[in-house]
């Protein structure tokens, strides 16, 4: 996870010359926003074949409790080229960050498992 103190540093980051051979998975970049949003961020994995990530929901959970979201509600923004906004609900009495937005279907698949009941 990377914080930087601008808006307009994270919009400019070229993800072909992004270079994060130092990271085994994934690089997080992220900056406190203006309103509406509370922070905004963009998603590299490079050493996996990604990158960027369009969207990348399940990174809203760890960047919630980085910024410290103490509202229940709040709208963060991923500003990669399709970019999205996502709606980011952090339940204090459980410690619980719920993550919602619109989804791009990218794979459909149905998975076949043995039956049980052959044997």
């Amino acid at each position: 996870l990377i914080e930087i103190p601008s808006l307009d540093d994270i919009k400019n980051i070229d993800p072909n010359n992004f270079k994060i051979d130092i990271v085994e998975r994934g690089v997080i970049v992220t900056a406190k926003a203006d309103s509406p949003f509370a922070f905004e961020s963009r998603f590299f994995a490079p050493n996996v074949g990604i990158p960027e990530d369009p969207v990348t929901g399940s990174s809203f959970s760890l960047l919630a409790p980085y910024w410290q979201v103490k509202q229940e509600d709040v709208l963060a923004r991923q500003v990669s080229k399709r970019g999205g906004v996502i709606r980011v609900h952090t339940n204090a009495a459980d410690s619980r960050t719920i993550v919602q937005g619109q989804a791009t279907l990218v794979l459909e698949a149905q998975l076949l498992t043995p039956r049980h009941d052959l044997f």
